[in-house]
């Protein structure tokens, strides 16, 4: 998408715990966390160009009367990332894959100027104090994209997902997300959580307890459909045209409809089908023809 050509919008900061707010803003509905401790304000995500990231940063202060000094961006899409640009007195945290996407976005027609890295990139964990809270920064690998971070507010039991949680539809696969490791990324928010914590996703709706526990069971069923598939020998374009022809005209299953439900919309499945062939050929599971057994 080209974002210079996007309206971009901002809305009103809804509360979710003490000291913590969220508003959802346009394009693509992406919500941004406010985090606001004694000493330093902190902007989870910054929207989708300098300009945005500009506005929602005076929302925050007009909001808290004091001047956003903190940001952290959960993962490297336009949405989330490119308004860091108009954040430039913040010091800025995220996941040093951060580097690669913005050189890559960089490289991409229609990507607004202006756009700029963290000023501290880091790669596995990082601990923030706000004055009096204290946030924490943790990358659990792989996942909706190589460089996911969730944002933990021990305190207040409230969670930033990023996109490795959705409620507004089905979780965004795309050609950088590992779907084998996502569902542990999850593991590591239900592992520090429990039925009292609060979620916020990327787009959508704060979540429960539940729904985190649901949604990785569903992204965990679509690598192992996927690998049944592959082990009965159904190649890669036979299970892509099953989900729009799941029956032959006879009544009969298609060869390579999966034989476990799909949670997800046709769409989400036909993107994560490539992928999740890909990541099984990795293992060395290739579909290979079953011949009949030969009777005498």
């Amino acid at each position: 998408m080209d974002s210079r050509d996007v309206q971009w919008t901002t809305s009103t900061w809804q509360p979710v715990a003490d000291d913590i707010w969220v508003m959802a803003c346009e394009p693509a509905g992406v919500n941004i966390g406010l985090v606001v401790g004694s000493e330093h304000v902190l902007l989870v995500d910054a929207g989708s160009s300098p300009d945005h990231g500009r506005a929602i940063a005076e929302s925050a202060r007009d909001l808290v009367g004091r001047p956003v000094d903190r940001v952290v961006i959960t993962h490297g899409h336009w949405d989330h990332f490119h308004g860091l640009g108009g954040i430039p007195g913040a010091e800025s945290y995220g996941h040093e894959q951060l580097l690669a996407d913005l050189e890559e976005a960089r490289s991409q027609p229609g990507t607004p100027a202006g756009l700029v890295a963290p000023t501290r990139p880091f790669s596995l964990v990082h601990a923030l104090d706000l004055g009096g809270l204290r946030v924490e920064l943790l990358h659990f690998g792989p996942a909706h994209t190589q460089g996911d971070v969730l944002v933990q507010v021990p305190a207040r039991r409230v969670w930033f997902t990023g996109d490795l949680l959705e409620t507004s539809g089905d979780p965004q696969v795309g050609p950088e997300s590992t779907i084998e490791k996502w569902p542990m990324a999850l593991d590591g928010i239900l592992g520090g959580a429990d039925e009292t914590s609060v979620f916020v996703p990327g787009h959508g709706p704060v979540a429960t307890h539940l729904q985190v526990f649901e949604q990785r069971a569903h992204i965990s069923t679509l690598y192992g459909s996927a690998e049944a598939l592959v082990n009965r020998g159904v190649r890669l374009e036979q299970a892509l045209e099953a989900i729009d022809t799941p029956t032959l005209p006879g009544g009969s299953p298609h060869p390579g409809a999966s034989e476990w439900e799909w949670y997800f919309s046709p769409d989400t499945v036909k993107a994560a089908l490539p992928l999740l062939y890909a990541e099984l050929a990795g293992h060395g599971q290739v579909p290979r023809t079953k011949l009949p057994l030969i009777t005498p």
